[in-house]
């Protein structure tokens, strides 16, 4: 299972995309995305991810990326904000249904 931090919170949590267990926090812009995939265990070692989980708790803004590699994570995690846009426009339309 793949381990991430929070870029929210710096808990560690399971998969870069998945809603936080300490603090809620779920990714929905290309940028969350991308630094949430980024911060997981597929591209830092854990000792790593130990330091900036430390970090965020003590209050510092995640790290941030060379822009060459900021842009080829906002390219990777597209395809997961189409999928959670359209995710959120059913349960929305749902809803309205059922009012």
């Amino acid at each position: 299972m793949t381990q991430a931090v929070c870029i929210k919170c710096g808990a560690f949590k399971h998969g870069g995309f998945s809603p936080c267990g300490a603090c809620g926090f779920e990714p929905d812009t290309e940028t969350d995305a991308a630094y949430s995939l980024a911060l997981t265990d597929h591209y830092f070692p854990m000792e790593i991810l130990e330091e900036i989980s430390a970090s965020i708790q003590g209050g510092r803004p995640h790290p941030t990326l060379p822009p060459h590699r900021e842009a080829g994570f906002r390219e990777a995690c597209r395809p997961y904000l189409r999928v959670q846009a359209k995710r959120r426009a059913q349960m929305a339309k749902a809803r309205r249904a059922d009012e």
